[in-house]
C-alpha cells in the first residue's frame, strides 16, 4: 500500500495524499491481490472523486452536514458550537468514507 500511495502522490500532487486514501486503496488492494492493477484503479477512482480529498470538497461537505445537524439536531449542533467543535472538522475521516459508499 505504501508503494502505492507515494506513487500516487508523486504523480498527483495538487491531491497528493490525505487521510483516508489508505482505506480508499485497502479494498481494492484486497480484491485486485496485484499491486500494479490495484494502482490503475486506484487511480482512476481517485481521478473521479480528488476534489473530496482537496479543501473545497471537504468545506462543501461539511457545510452539508452542518445544514443536516442543524434541521435533525439543533441542540447537538449548538452543544458542539459550546465546546468548540462547531467547525465538525472531527468529521473528516468519516466524511471522506461515508459519502463515497
Amino acid at each position: 500500500m505504501r508503494e502505492i500511495l507515494l506513487t500516487f502522490s508523486a504523480y498527483h500532487d495538487q491531491v497528493g495524499y490525505a487521510q483516508g486514501m489508505n482505506d480508499i486503496l485497502s479494498r481494492f488492494l484486497y480484491v485486485m491481490g496485484s499491486e500494479a492493477e490495484t494502482y490503475w484503479c486506484f487511480k482512476t477512482y481517485m481521478e473521479k472523486i480528488r476534489n473530496d480529498f482537496m479543501e473545497e470538497g471537504l468545506t462543501r461537505k461539511i457545510d452539508l452536514v452542518r445544514m443536516l445537524m442543524k434541521e435533525m439536531d439543533p441542540a447537538l449542533l449548538r452543544h458542539l458550537e459550546v465546546v468548540d467543535l462547531g467547525n465538525l472538522f472531527f468529521c473528516h475521516r468519516w466524511l471522506l468514507l461515508g459519502f463515497k459508499r
